[in-house]
């Protein structure tokens, strides 16, 4: 889950929402530290 995601070459448009996989990756990180990990927490102690 740490790694950026595998993106086709040509498949970014940020214009459109079709982000580029550095930005993927930075997003999928930040949720899991700002969400699924104080959810986690919260849930098992």
């Amino acid at each position: 889950m740490s790694a950026d995601p595998d993106v086709a070459p040509g498949a970014v448009a940020p214009e459109h929402g079709l982000l580029s996989p550095e930005m993927m990756g930075a997003l999928r990180r930040q949720a899991l530290a700002e969400v699924v990990e104080p959810c986690r927490r919260a849930l098992l102690g």
